[in-house]
């Protein structure tokens, strides 16, 4: 679900915002075009001209029937950007799109900004073609676009910056017949779909998950996960984490569905139990306000309302296979190599490894990483392994992050119909 917006009229109080975020680096940067070389330029008004103009060279800006300027406000009431149009005498629009509240990037406000302009308030202005001028390394903008029929009509350097790189832009066009004809036949392409992406230890699944988000303008969701069991379960780290250690092994497993409810004895009963041996405290019992069924109803929970409240890219284990059948979903598998994981993952924890390193010795320093990974698909009943579970397969032996990325990106634009909905139910044994 996109987040709801607002376009009003721009005030000045707007104004002084706007030039604030343009005197920052990061957000003028992402000011679609015109904006890579020399100070920031806004394309039709000077915020500080503007902030002492009289009311009639304001009507004449802001009330221009040739151009159209508003102020973007979320549903907190908040001013958190400005889009403008800008008509010539051939039929064509020129848009522009800033979101300045960096806190809000990747959370659809772009995607649903768009949808308002094209849908509701561009529907009464007459022209055929409307375009944006967007730098080429704004991957997240490019896709935005794309996501919408965008295409693109040619590339061109702008200038040259301050360490001589030269910065390119393209140009991308939505012919506004085609559009409205989708339209009406109901066939314009809506927010992506829920997209999960998982991976063993080191296979840079995290970084493509982040670069998907951007290119989405989607929330890439992680760590947030594991926070939101916690306070679910109201539990600690510690306490997940024994959870989790007590399905390393087989023998643990084995015990833990023996173990029903997993609880841990009073020092008085145990004597009626099992001998209390070093395997049995740390592979099968725990804290009581802890168990395999509680883990799975909290991180259920979770996964359904992150995938209702849509417009997200999930990163982790196990979790397609609680995205709930009626939301539209791919589920993306990342392999590599033990060599590529074993590199990988070391230069994530700051280490190197030799060159001389053997591929025995490389799996051997997998093996513990992974362990974790399959002790947590192990609790929720999910073999990680089953090709069958997902709709992508990437191996990133041969292409880089940047091509896997796009591949997913191109995989959703390219699909007639939302992936998974309406599809049968995915059985997974969680018991």
């Amino acid at each position: 679900m996109l987040p709801q917006i607002n376009l009003r009229k721009v005030s000045r109080v707007d104004v002084d915002r706007i030039g604030w975020w343009l005197n920052d680096n990061d957000i003028s940067s992402r000011w679609f075009g015109h904006y890579q070389c020399g100070d920031p330029v806004h394309r039709s008004y000077d915020p500080d001209h503007m902030l002492e103009a009289s009311e009639a060279e304001w009507n004449r800006v802001f009330n221009d029937e040739h151009r159209l300027i508003r102020s973007i406000y979320n549903e907190h009431d908040e001013h958190i950007g400005e889009c403008f149009v800008v008509l010539d005498s051939e039929g064509n629009a020129e848009l522009s799109l800033l979101i300045g509240k960096k806190e809000l990037w990747h959370r659809g406000y772009g995607t649903a900004t768009i949808f308002h302009l094209l849908d509701d308030t561009l529907a009464s202005f007459n022209f055929n073609r409307i375009w944006v001028n967007v730098p080429e390394e704004n991957t997240p903008a490019l896709g935005l676009f794309e996501k919408f029929g965008f295409v693109i009509e040619s590339n061109r350097k702008q200038c040259r910056g301050n360490n001589d790189n030269e910065h390119g832009a393209s140009i991308l066009s939505l012919d506004m017949n085609l559009y409205r004809s989708r339209q009406l036949r109901g066939d314009v392409k809506r927010p992506a779909p829920v997209v999960t992406i998982t991976g063993l230890s080191g296979s840079r699944s995290e970084e493509i998950a982040t670069a998907v988000a951007e290119m989405l303008d989607a929330r890439m969701v992680d760590s947030e996960i594991a926070d939101r069991l916690l306070k679910r379960l109201r539990c600690s780290e510690g306490e997940i984490e024994l959870l989790k250690n007590s399905f390393k092994s087989k023998w643990g497993r084995l015990l833990q569905a023996l173990a029903v409810p997993v609880s841990w004895p009073s020092f008085h009963e145990l004597g009626n139990h099992l001998p209390a041996s070093e395997i049995y405290y740390t592979n099968t019992l725990i804290d009581e306000s802890v168990s395999k069924k509680q883990y799975i109803e909290a991180f259920s929970g979770i996964i359904k309302q992150l995938s209702v409240e849509g417009n997200v890219v999930l990163h982790g284990s196990g979790i397609n296979q609680f995205v709930p059948n009626r939301v539209p979903s791919i589920s993306v598998f990342v392999s590599a190599s033990p060599e590529q994981r074993a590199h990988s993952s070391a230069k994530a924890n700051g280490v190197e490894i030799p060159d001389n390193t053997t591929v025995d010795e490389k799996t051997e320093y997998l093996k513990e990483k992974d362990q974790t990974v399959q002790a947590h698909n192990n609790m929720l009943g999910v073999d990680l392994m089953d090709m069958s579970q997902y709709d992508l397969i990437i191996n990133l032996d041969r292409i880089s992050v940047k091509t896997a990325s796009q591949a997913i990106v191109n995989t959703i634009l390219l699909s007639e119909k939302p992936i998974h909905e309406d599809a049968t139910v995915r059985s997974v044994n969680r018991s």
